[in-house]
């Protein structure tokens, strides 16, 4: 049928093709917006992975460093130092606290002897007492028994754990006293004082061994080797 002459249906085969092409148009508009937010995301994955690499690179570094550090002052066997410094470490983020206070507290306390027993009857590597050690344990969800504070690992953990505590709630100086001479120490006693003054010394020692290990400094690390 014809309208006055006029071809309607051009005009309708025109409109079509506007509209298939708009809807055409639109499709392609949506296709690169879900390409671009492919993109996008997989950038982000990429940058995220990318992120966590250098994490592992930057820790990884860290230990070794640590690791070195601690065979460097103490003369302890490498993998006694690698396993040692993943603890320190472990601690030093959980608690915040620096983790070269931790072997130099070993090395005040034990000399790193793990079959050491204190004439005050404090045992192992980090030096506990029985009544810690449990109350510890029990903290920690571990089975106490008279043999565990020998084994040096074990012995760290539950040493370490009492410190932290004690540094956390108290601060680095009397956290320290309190590790030596119990919750109720004495202020002002010679012992305990000489006990903080040697584990602050001795941090600051291997901070410097350990600023010259990452930096490659042998001078750094030779001069305070020495002290």
């Amino acid at each position: 049928m014809k309208c006055n002459g006029c071809p309607c249906w051009g005009v309708v085969m025109t409109l079509l093709m506007a509209v298939g092409l708009l809807v055409l148009l639109i499709f392609v508009a949506r296709s690169n917006n879900n390409k671009s937010k492919e993109i996008f995301f997989q950038n982000m994955q990429i940058n995220r992975l990318e992120d966590s690499l250098k994490s592992i690179n930057n820790k990884q570094s860290k230990l070794k460093a640590i690791e070195k550090s601690l065979i460097i002052k103490y003369g302890i066997p490498s993998y006694e130092a690698r396993h040692y410094a993943i603890i320190y470490d472990e601690f030093s983020t959980k608690y915040n606290i620096s983790w070269e206070v931790y072997p130099c507290m070993i090395w005040v306390e034990s000399r790193f002897l793990p079959m050491l027993i204190s004439d005050h009857d404090a045992v192992g590597i980090a030096q506990v007492k029985e009544s810690t050690a449990k109350s510890v344990c029990k903290q920690l969800n571990i089975t106490y028994n008279k043999h565990i504070l020998f084994n040096s690992i074990t012995c760290h953990v539950i040493g370490l754990t009492y410190l932290s505590d004690m540094i956390n709630k108290n601060g680095i100086n009397d956290g320290l006293r309190s590790y030596i001479g119990g919750p109720s120490f004495k202020k002002g006693c010679n012992e305990i004082e000489s006990y903080v003054d040697a584990i602050k010394k001795e941090s600051m020692i291997l901070h410097y061994i350990y600023v010259g290990v990452s930096k490659g400094d042998t001078t750094m690390i030779f001069t305070n080797t020495l002290k």
